[in-house]
């Protein structure tokens, strides 16, 4: 079994109940995270250290999220930053390194494929093998609730960027699990197989 995390948006306390159930089925595996770990919420620091190190005999795959691109991209000056409580929290926190932190948003994956399943923070462009997807499609471009992936080779994918109260949503060969953590306060993993294309369930923690 492995594990996919969406949007946390500084949503510690959800990360954390999150992670508590992860770890007290198994004692090692993959979390794969679907990005936008920061901004909106009062706790970047915490996930930022958590999903920056992993505990021993666990894999983490960091996806970047829009929120990350617009972190870096605003450093480097190309951009306004978009949430200023979140820089400034990164800032005055001793346990952390402005420089480090964008050194390592500007190095995460905007995909992972994992047998049958595809993993992004938002689009996926099934047209396209994984190394000429352009990111800020990847990153920003939105599905309805209701539209199908459709892959060539039957591939699923498992996306968030786009909140929804009534998450999760399922569609034809794709499923949004952005429900919103930020704003409504729930967050929903989802549990994988290997061999099993999409989640076999859903578990969901509220605060």
């Amino acid at each position: 079994m492995y594990y996919v995390i969406p949007d946390i948006h500084g949503r510690y306390d959800l990360l954390e109940q999150a992670l508590n159930y992860i770890y007290n089925k198994q004692d090692s595996g993959k979390i794969v995270f679907l990005g936008d770990y920061i901004d909106r919420g009062k706790q970047n620091v915490d996930v930022l250290l958590t999903v920056m190190n992993p505990p021993e005999g666990w894999k983490f795959v960091t996806l970047k999220g829009n929120h990350e691109q617009i972190f870096h991209l605003a450093y480097n000056r190309y951009c306004e930053y978009y949430d200023m409580k979140a820089v400034r929290e990164i800032i005055d926190d001793d346990r952390i390194e402005m420089t480090k932190v964008v050194a390592w948003f500007e190095q995460l994956p905007i995909v992972h494929i994992q047998d049958k399943n595809i993993f992004a923070h938002a689009f996926y462009n099934p047209s396209a093998v994984p190394e000429d997807q352009i990111e800020d499609y990847v990153l920003w471009q939105r599905y309805s609730d209701s539209e199908a992936f459709v892959h060539p080779d039957g591939k699923f994918l498992t996306h968030g960027h786009t909140p929804r109260k009534n998450g999760p949503i399922v569609a034809k060969n794709r499923c949004n699990l952005d429900c919103g953590a930020p704003y409504y306060g729930r967050l929903t993993i989802g549990e994988y197989k290997e061999g099993v294309a999409g989640p076999v369930s859903f578990v969901e923690f509220e605060g």
